[in-house]
């Protein structure tokens, strides 16, 4: 099975590294982070800049079946890059439906950068 991973940097080597959460409290492991969803995957490769406060924040919801970004704090950067990697599974444990987990360092199988402008779509401002 092959997973994705997004980032809003690109890497080499995917290291674990401790999760803010965007589920329950197994969403906040010392991990790295994959889905089986290509389309949740995408939202990671978004970067979330502070507001004038210094404060980000956004979660993950879904609209008719399309996982969406929701922007509670801060904005996002639309002209620049984002990365989405694929993974193979066998180094990861399945944690809930969508979501994997491996506690050692991943090299991907590929890269593919993302232009944040095509993914305008998947985010809601407040």
């Amino acid at each position: 099975m092959i997973l994705f991973h997004g980032s809003s940097v690109k890497l080499e080597i995917l290291k674990p590294n401790q999760a803010t959460g965007v589920g329950n409290e197994n969403d906040r492991q010392f991990a790295l982070y994959a889905t089986n969803s290509r389309d949740f995957a995408l939202l990671f490769t978004i970067s979330v800049t502070p507001d004038e406060t210094g404060t980000s924040s956004w979660k993950t919801i879904t609209q008719n079946g399309i996982p969406k970004m929701k922007i509670d704090a801060g904005k996002v950067d639309m002209n620049g890059k984002g990365f989405l990697y694929k993974l193979d599974s066998k180094k990861f444990q399945q944690i809930d439906e969508i979501q994997f987990v491996s506690y050692e360092p991943v090299k991907p199988l590929s890269c593919e950068e993302i232009d944040l402008f095509e993914l305008q779509h998947l985010i809601i401002k407040k």
